[in-house]
């Protein structure tokens, strides 16, 4: 799991620093968030994370845009239907082309287990470094 959080970390920085309009509202909500709390610890709590709407919206847009892990998901499964990867869902079509059912990646029984754990990691994370520094685009190296 540390290797797709650091890639959907990667790319929610390049999003911040393109977008500078959502960088601004995401840090004006983490310091709402801040100031509304009497605690000093340099970390946010469980529930102050859970206030984070927007930064979170901002994480699961950059994992929309940039999917990190769904190039590992497609395969042909056991009981012989094929996974066909789109860009928010998975498509099961059954060999015989009759049947297809759809669900939105990351749910379900068969979900990851860790994706609550990254998110919390990716929030503490963007919220330490958005309070502390601005990301800029680096017009050097652009992203293509």
């Amino acid at each position: 799991g540390h290797d797709t959080t650091i890639n959907t970390l990667s790319f929610v920085l390049h999003f911040l620093a393109e977008y500078p309009e959502v960088q601004k509202k995401a840090r004006t909500e983490l310091l709402s968030i801040k100031n509304q709390s009497i605690d000093s610890d340099p970390y946010p709590t469980y529930e102050q994370l859970n206030q984070m709407t927007y930064l979170e919206a901002a994480i699961k847009e950059a994992s929309r845009l940039c999917p990190v892990a769904s190039g590992l998901l497609t395969h042909t499964l056991i009981i012989g239907a094929k996974m066909c990867l789109g860009p928010l869902q998975t498509s099961f079509v059954r060999k015989d082309g009759q049947k297809k059912t759809s669900f939105k990646q990351g749910y379900g029984l068969r979900s990851c287990f860790g994706r609550r754990y990254a998110l919390l990691e990716m929030k503490i994370f963007l919220a330490k470094f958005l309070l502390e520094y601005e990301f800029l685009p680096d017009p050097q190296r652009p992203i293509q």
